[in-house]
């Protein structure tokens, strides 16, 4: 990926990075990284913890609730010290993240300048800024779709048939027409 290239090259990651996978199916929308700890959680309205997870370790209830539940006054789950992970963009991100705190908890001297989860996870969200940045990411996409796009084989007639019934449909989007050009074509044909 874009992102773990630029953390080996540019922040001096481990190059065993790039055997990293994503796994799509992994991640959801709605979760929360608690960038102290190292640990992506699930959150009621509530900001009760319901589920965490500390790289791919499910914590038990008992480690969930010390570290989130029992005390009077709940964190409140919001920026700085937190993450959220609500585009989809940030799904990869987190996913990578999780990575890392596996890595960095079985063996520790892989990151010779770890300074905490909190920094790892600031080095992740650089690099996918850079990414952004010098648009290799969209690049990449843009040169092979079908390896980043999960096709879904309703979405054309679906769209159809709103069209038929009259309502106006109109795309919005924060990427150029080049990139925005290239993706609709390989969804829509």
């Amino acid at each position: 990926s874009q992102t773990v290239d630029k953390l080996v090259t540019a922040f001096g990651y481990p190059s065993e990075l790039y055997d990293f996978k994503f796994d799509w199916r992994y991640m959801m929308r709605g979760l929360i990284i608690d960038k102290a700890r190292g640990n992506v959680v699930k959150v009621d309205r509530h900001k009760y913890v319901k589920v965490a997870y500390h790289g791919f370790r499910c914590l038990s209830s008992d480690e969930r609730n010390a570290a989130y539940n029992l005390s009077a006054v709940r964190d409140d789950c919001e920026e700085p010290a937190y993450g959220m992970i609500d585009t989809l963009f940030s799904l990869a991100e987190a996913y990578l993240f999780m990575q890392l705190v596996e890595l960095v908890d079985k063996s520790p001297g892989k990151l010779p300048n770890f300074t905490g989860y909190a920094g790892m996870y600031r080095d992740v969200r650089a690099a996918v800024d850079l990414c952004h940045r010098d648009g290799s990411l969209k690049r990449h996409v843009a040169a092979d779709p079908s390896k980043y796009i999960h096709d879904d084989p309703h979405l054309e007639s679906m769209l159809q048939m709103y069209k038929r019934s009259g309502r106006k449909l109109f795309l919005a989007t924060n990427s150029l027409w080049d990139y925005t050009n290239v993706v609709m074509n390989y969804l829509c044909g």
